[in-house]
């Protein structure tokens, strides 16, 4: 694996796979835009936690995961605060 791919984020090590990529389109989309918050949704196991998080950190940004009791308005609304 090409030492540009990989990266060391704390004893893990992060692979930018596809899925990564365009979870980073999505956020520079949101960035740009200033307006509207990004979904991402997909199957479980696929990377969209672990990239979440490393763009996150990379940014210097915050990240929120959605479960299912966060899904109406005061779920969501608790989870910011």
């Amino acid at each position: 694996m090409s030492e540009a791919l990989k990266e060391e984020v704390g004893v893990f090590r992060f692979v930018d796979i596809s899925a990564s990529r365009e979870i980073r389109k999505a956020i520079d989309v949101a960035t740009e835009t200033k307006k509207y918050p990004v979904l991402i949704s997909s199957k479980p196991g696929m990377g969209k936690s672990t990239a979440l998080r490393h763009h996150a950190r990379k940014l210097n940004a915050y990240h929120c995961e959605v479960g299912h009791a966060d899904k109406i308005v005061k779920g969501m609304l608790k989870m910011i605060i």
